[in-house]
């Protein structure tokens, strides 16, 4: 029956089509759903995280009512995907029994008219199920599909960042020098962080870099770690016979670093020793917790090196952590050593203490010190203040404190 067949590759297409545009929407929904609830995780774990500022500023109200903001955030999302699949199903459900209806309905008429039997009528619901089956599958795989497609795409901006530049089969050098050339750069396009930074720091030497908070310490140490590329320049290590190569990933290997703040993992305190240089010999680290004035606190505690901390060193003072970290650095022995406020938590007199201990490390060691204390500027070779993405050097570090610079 030629009426039938135009009537049901006119309605399956057109239940197609309304699926796709179901489709586009429930797609809509699913990546917002995405986006409220890593919101929502990332708010729950800085709570937890920082439980103890939250606790001390009176702010558990603030926090759960913020946390109820955000679930109910994604809550709404959810019910608007929900409604739009079930919207979407009731009238694919509603197409599918309508061609079934209409299959009977005409095949009745044309049996009334005599021009058609009981046989051709059955056969004609059986036709038209054949038809729509598939296209009515299709269009409720469809909503899936486009769940998947919002889903694959934020996978895909991850794997579409520009990877590491990483040389292989680098030799190791005993002595490292760091050289700037040039060097600009940028979080935002409007305003540069450093500006045609020039810097030559040679093997062995102790620097300290200074400046105001938000001036491009830490970023000038991200580009030393290659963790970011300047917008313009070179970031250069050369070594004592004169072969300079542009940094890297690779690089790594020849930096011990020691960033701000709490950086302790789970587990016992060798473990996190160990993370400095797997293969450190039971010499190695007590040399090295002796050099960060580590040594004593350890002994004291049940376990030594055994005793288990919990994250982000709980357990431990903020200044014992601290000296963990700046061992753990130590132990590494890598021919460059960046200290990133690194005695912020310790007294003076530990801090003198471990200073020295850097450098006595040996003419070797090149290392680079960012602190706000001019009591550790007594240790270095030089004094670098960064202010307005320039670099202005100190002919004398003792006469930082009192503000004069040298021209």
């Amino acid at each position: 029956e030629p009426m039938l067949a135009v009537l049901t590759f006119v309605l399956a297409p057109c239940a197609i089509l309304l699926s796709h545009f179901l489709g586009q929407k429930f797609k809509d929904y699913h990546i917002k759903i995405q986006e409220s609830e890593g919101r929502y995780r990332t708010f729950i774990q800085e709570q937890i995280q920082n439980i103890l500022v939250v606790k001390a500023f009176c702010r558990e109200k603030e926090s759960v009512c913020e946390s109820e903001k955000l679930q109910n955030q994604r809550l709404r999302w959810v019910t608007s995907r929900s409604k739009i699949n079930t919207a979407g199903s009731a009238i694919l459900s509603m197409g599918y029994w309508l061609g079934y209806l209409t299959a009977f309905i005409w095949g009745a008429f044309r049996l009334s008219e005599g021009a058609a039997t009981f046989g051709t009528l059955a056969a004609f619901i059986q036709l038209v199920e054949q038809v729509q089956e598939p296209f009515i599958c299709l269009a409720y795989d469809l909503p899936q599909l486009f769940t998947s497609q919002a889903s694959a795409g934020r996978l895909m901006e991850l794997d579409q960042l520009q990877g590491e530049k990483n040389l292989e089969n680098m030799k190791k050098w005993k002595s490292t020098g760091i050289c700037l050339e040039n060097v600009s750069f940028s979080y935002d396009p409007a305003k540069e962080v450093l500006v045609n930074v020039n810097i030559r720091i040679q093997p062995g030497e102790i620097v300290a870099l200074a400046g105001m908070s938000g001036e491009g310490k830490t970023t000038l140490i991200r580009l030393l770690l290659s963790l970011v590329s300047p917008k313009s320049g070179k970031v250069c290590f050369f070594n004592s016979a004169g072969h300079k190569t542009e940094s890297s990933a690779a690089f790594r290997h020849f930096i011990s670093y020691v960033p701000q703040g709490n950086t302790l993992f789970s587990g016992t305190i060798e473990e996190n020793l160990r993370i400095g240089r797997p293969d450190a010999t039971e010499k190695d680290i007590e040399q090295a917790l002796q050099a960060a004035n580590a040594l004593d606190f350890i002994k004291k505690l049940p376990g030594g090196i055994h005793t288990k901390i919990g994250e982000n060193g709980y357990g431990l003072s903020e200044g014992q952590a601290q000296r963990l970290s700046i061992a753990r650095a130590l132990i590494k022995k890598a021919p460059v050593l960046i200290l990133d406020e690194a005695t912020s938590a310790l007294d003076i007199h530990t801090e003198k203490g471990i200073l020295q201990s850097v450098k006595k490390l040996g003419a070797s060691r090149t290392c680079i010190i960012i602190t706000h204390r001019p009591t550790a500027y007594e240790v270095c070779d030089r004094v670098l203040k960064i202010q307005n993405g320039q670099l202005m050097e100190f002919c004398n570090p003792n006469r930082l404190s009192r503000g004069t610079e040298a021209v």
